[in-house]
């Protein structure tokens, strides 16, 4: 057997050299970033930010002294005879409006917000003295002064109390009158009313009246069953009226609703073209028809007074006192309740069913 042949080394490649992964390699550090310009740029818009918001608030008190100067000295020295709003004057050249209504007007803004004027100190004593001097009833001085029945009766009774103190040498606030006088709007005593007041006497029937009212004085309160909805089925040959939605509703018709029906017959009578002494007939007996009910209102209350025995009054307490005998008023005089009784039950021991 031949001898085999003698074997030469071999260099065998590295495992490395046949390995298909990439190699890790470290990443080079980044290079450090420069802010410095960004921060720069920042701050430099906010400096020009700052600088604009100076010059804006710097103008803005410009304008305001300037104004001051300007428009700014009707508010500095103000008027005291009359309202001195924002809205009284021109927005744009502050000169004072003359215009009816435009000086009652306090927020510019809202120009639907009207001041209410209030009554000057000669109305309110001219009201005092037509109820309780000349006898006229409240809806009379009403119709007369263009005011509402509740703000007639809140005069006399405050007059009434104000006279009170008078007499009893007790202060009055005058000064908060004068301070109401000069910043709210002031209705004054008409002069016709003024100039006829002492013409009229205690029953006249046709007394001045203002031409122009200080409020609506027929204003009609919403009721709480109007609100609902109704159906109603009618006939197209009936004619539905104000009486007959208030007979559905369950309440008066408007025109017997309203605090003045007398102004609305008055209306009537006017848009039908009568003659000027009819009206004033017609008027003149509505009155005496009102005077009467009064009236005979009145004498059946003293009746009534009088049949429930005397009336003592103590302030706010009234004490009627009435002749009787003994043993016919009601339970004698002395017995105690049953409740106070022994022997009687405190606590129902059975339930009452309607």
């Amino acid at each position: 057997m031949p001898p085999l042949p003698r074997r030469l080394p071999v260099a065998l490649p590295s495992r490395r050299a046949f390995t298909t992964s990439r190699p890790l390699l470290k990443k080079p550090p980044a290079p450090a970033e420069d802010n410095s310009s960004e921060e720069g740029g920042r701050l430099t818009q906010q400096g020009v930010r700052a600088e604009l918001h100076k010059e804006a608030q710097r103008r803005l008190v410009a304008d305001y002294e300037k104004w001051v100067e300007t428009a700014g000295q009707n508010f500095k020295y103000p008027l005291f005879n009359e309202p001195n709003y924002a809205g009284s004057y021109d927005p744009i050249t502050w000169e004072r409006k003359q215009l009816m209504g435009a000086q009652d007007v306090p927020f510019p803004a809202n120009r639907h917000f009207r001041v209410h004027p209030v009554l000057s100190d000669e109305f309110r004593e001219a009201i005092w003295e037509s109820v309780v001097e000349k006898g006229r009833s409240v809806r009379q001085t009403s119709m007369m002064f263009g005011v509402s029945l509740e703000r007639v009766a809140a005069v006399v009774r405050l007059k009434a109390v104000e006279k009170k103190w008078v007499e009893k040498e007790k202060p009055l606030a005058t000064f908060l009158t004068k301070c109401l006088a000069s910043m709210m709007p002031v209705t004054h005593l008409p002069s016709h009313i003024t100039d006829n007041a002492s013409k009229d006497s205690k029953d006249s029937n046709k007394p001045a009246r203002a031409s122009r009212n200080h409020e609506n004085i027929q204003e009609l309160l919403v009721h709480p069953f109007s609100t609902a909805q109704a159906f109603i089925p009618a006939s197209e040959s009936h004619r539905f009226t104000r009486e007959d939605a208030g007979k559905h509703f369950g309440l008066p018709a408007t025109d017997d609703a309203v605090p003045h029906p007398s102004l609305i017959q008055l209306a009537r009578d006017q848009n039908a073209k009568m003659d000027q002494r009819e009206l004033v007939a017609r008027q003149a007996e509505r009155d005496r028809l009102e005077v009467e009910k009064k009236e005979e209102g009145e004498r059946k209350k003293k009746e009534i007074a009088e049949k429930s025995g005397t009336v003592v009054e103590n302030g706010r307490w009234q004490w009627r006192l009435q002749e009787a005998e003994t043993g016919k008023v009601g339970i004698r005089y002395g017995v105690p309740h049953q409740d106070r009784k022994r022997g009687q039950y405190k606590v129902p021991r059975k339930v009452v069913v309607p």
